[in-house]
């Protein structure tokens, strides 16, 4: 439904300008798991749930955006399928390192597994970000 939501609506500002801050909006998102998860209740973890997983639609659809505009034409396909394979590659490492954080420390440790990484989407983002793609739009 994010998704849905942020797609409908005309972007506001270059892809890389939005790209970082978007990313500071999911880390924040993300936060919420980590600091429900240490209450014990499931009534605050799955809208905190639910809230983070909506703020990664906005993220992918700007970094998508990303990859379609500064990809050659005759090379889009190329461009997203690996794009689409480093995310799916982060999922499962994500998961893996999420996991045996869960099973080594105390269960919700597990969040903030995505919260780090998140943060360092952060600084890759900004240290990515040039004045010639700045004018980026989509």
């Amino acid at each position: 439904m994010a998704g849905l939501v942020y797609g409908a609506r005309a972007p506001a500002g270059p892809a890389a300008t939005r790209l970082p801050v978007l990313l500071a909006l999911l880390a924040a998102a993300l936060a919420l798991p980590a600091l429900a998860a240490t209450t014990g209740s499931a009534a605050l973890l799955a809208p905190a749930v639910l809230c983070a997983g909506m703020a990664t639609a906005p993220v992918m659809i700007t970094a998508m955006t990303l990859v379609q505009h500064r990809t050659p034409p005759a090379r889009l396909n190329e461009g997203l399928t690996l794009a689409v394979t480093a995310i799916l590659t982060g999922i499962a490492l994500g998961s893996a390192l999420a996991g045996q954080a869960a099973d080594r420390l105390t269960p919700g440790t597990g969040y903030t597994v995505a919260l780090a990484a998140a943060c360092a989407a952060i600084a890759l983002a900004t240290r990515l970000r040039t004045p010639a793609l700045s004018g980026v739009r989509g």
